[in-house]
């Protein structure tokens, strides 16, 4: 089997980013090329902009080896002042010199023997005591999809920017390059995926990258950008809390469907006419009370909240089912609920999202547990069984009126909702 020169696999990877970069560049609209960026969201002209700057350093590294100098001021200072340089300038200008410098590049990468990409150390101000590849790879082609991606990313269209980089690491893992080269590109997606809260996808790559080149373990324990997989070893397995988020979302859609289903007519009808219990109000039975009553106790134990006093739900709700029983001065209104609705179910998903195992275990007692504690995480499954069963008596008593639009079966959560924890 012939192997490859990895000057050929540097060059056909630099010229697959080029590509990218020009496509990229092609479907701006023109609003976007003559957007003017700030620090903290660059326009595309300031990644273009920051592109050529690095290309023309490494360039200047290569033609004046060994004699080059580095500059005392560290890469965050680089790019500020680089930003600050170019930001104004219009985007045709800086687009003809980054193409003329990454032309100049490529002809300088042309005339390297491979022994001078392959030798380890031979251009240390440019990849330390790493071979120059590496710098051609990551510095140049990695770098390039990363900013690429950022852009997107920015813009909150994480989507293109996740295949933007899959995509940069799907070329790598296709080269004949070295495993730990092809470890360290995954890696790097490890820590995209960990930035944007993608854990499991994290805990993926990051397994991917270390079983290619084990020396990234050691690394990964104190690294900024992995702070959140890290975390999530101390969190409630991801696995359980989707599964918990899609049932418990469903149980509140379909609580929802009845609340915005049911007519003006319907509002106070009763569901059933056996008095109420002498804790409860007389209107308990009601349609409206009955949706009360249930976004209430969600909203309870969704809190955490050890004591009844402790707790007061948001304007204009009151405290209704205690010793003696407190009617509202009149019935809430289907906004005022659906509005609590929308709130309770963002609390819960919120609630979910950072559930650890510690609260999950914490114990509980109400006068429901019979003096008995039970753990957090068991009130969550009483509250969902509990919302659930009024959700479904109020779609039931819709059902029987005829009412058009009334729920069938949620089976999980709506994609609206969020499907993820």
């Amino acid at each position: 089997m012939t192997v490859q020169p990895l000057k050929t696999i540097v060059l056909d990877l630099l010229e697959q980013g080029h590509q990218d970069s020009e496509d990229f560049l092609q479907n701006l609209s023109e609003t976007e090329r003559v957007a003017i960026g700030t620090p903290h969201l660059w326009a595309a002209k300031d990644h273009l902009a920051h592109r050529t700057f690095w290309h023309r350093r490494r360039l200047t590294a290569i033609q004046h080896h060994p004699e080059i100098v580095e500059s005392e001021e560290d890469a965050d200072q680089l790019n500020s002042r680089n930003f600050e340089e170019h930001r104004l300038r219009p985007f045709s200008e800086i687009s003809v010199e980054a193409e003329r410098v990454y032309t100049e590049l490529i002809t300088t990468i042309l005339h390297l023997g491979e022994e001078d990409l392959t030798t380890p150390g031979r251009f240390p101000s440019i990849s330390g005591e790493r071979p120059l590849y590496t710098a051609f790879l990551g510095g140049c082609y990695e770098h390039e999809q990363e900013h690429l991606a950022q852009y997107y990313s920015d813009r909150h269209n994480f989507p293109r920017a996740t295949q933007i980089r899959e995509k940069c690491v799907s070329r790598i893992l296709e080269a004949e390059v070295p495993e730990w080269v092809k470890g360290s590109f995954l890696y790097h997606l490890a820590c995209f995926y960990a930035q944007h809260n993608k854990l499991e996808q994290a805990a993926l790559r990051l397994q991917e990258a270390v079983a290619l080149a084990p020396g990234l373990k050691e690394h990964s324990n104190s690294d900024p950008e992995l702070i959140a997989l890290r975390n999530q070893e101390e969190h409630l397995d991801p696995l359980w809390k989707t599964a918990l988020w899609q049932q418990f979302g469903a149980a509140i859609d379909m609580l929802e469907n009845a609340l915005v289903t049911c007519p003006t007519t319907l509002w106070r009808e009763r569901l059933w006419n056996t008095p109420s219990a002498t804790y409860l109000p007389p209107e308990f039975s009601e349609f409206w009370y009955l949706a009360y009553h249930t976004l209430f106790w969600l909203d309870f134990y969704l809190s955490g909240t050890r004591e009844e006093e402790e707790f007061a739900p948001p304007a204009p709700f009151i405290w209704t089912e205690i010793d003696a029983p407190v009617s509202p001065e009149q019935p809430y209104t289907k906004e005022e609920l659906h509005s609590y609705l929308v709130v309770t179910r963002q609390k819960c998903h919120t609630m979910l999202s950072a559930l650890t195992d510690e609260l999950a275990c914490q114990p509980f007692s109400y006068p429901w547990t019979k003096g008995q504690a039970v753990s957090f995480l068991e009130v969550q499954l009483y509250i969902m069984r509990h919302s659930q069963e009024h959700a479904a008596q109020l779609n039931m008593f819709l059902g029987q009126h005829g009412i058009e639009g009334v729920s069938d079966w949620v089976s999980r959560v709506s994609a609206d909702a969020g499907d993820q924890v």
